[in-house]
């Protein structure tokens, strides 16, 4: 558990550090109008792509963390239902929102880290999680 924390971490810093990037490198009027801007190759913007990835990782982390809670470890915990997200929107536009978001995600795992070095690994490794998707030719 504690190499995909690690890795899900590296991945959302990276995610933070392009934002900054961005920001320092272009001012914060011109970064935003990159993050919107649709890309012709591959038809969509950073801020969709953010979205898009960031549904699929802060919905696993949600469902972890909240194993943390008395409460749901005698239930079993809800599922992942990653066909139900909502596409467009403020996190595909607004980059500061998306940047808040990628760091409260983060905190979501430091914090699924600091429980796992605290000893409590039961919670991230025998919670039942059910997950479901639609593949599409």
């Amino acid at each position: 558990m504690r190499a995909v924390i690690k890795s899900n971490l590296a991945i959302l810093s990276q995610k933070i550090a392009l934002l900054d990037l961005l920001v320092s490198k272009h001012g914060a009027t011109k970064a935003s109008d990159a993050f919107q801007k649709t890309c012709p190759i591959v038809g969509a913007s950073i801020g969709q792509h953010y979205r898009h990835s960031m549904d699929h990782v802060e919905l696993a982390a949600l469902v972890a963390s909240s194993a943390q809670d008395a409460s749901m470890q005698q239930q079993q915990l809800g599922d992942l239902h990653y066909d139900l997200r909502v596409r467009g929107g403020t996190l595909e536009k607004d980059l500061v929102e998306s940047r808040k978001r990628l760091s409260d995600v983060s905190d979501v795992f430091k914090s699924l880290n600091a429980t796992i070095d605290d000893g409590n690994t039961e919670i991230t490794t025998a919670t039942p999680v059910t997950v479901y998707f639609n593949l599409a030719a």
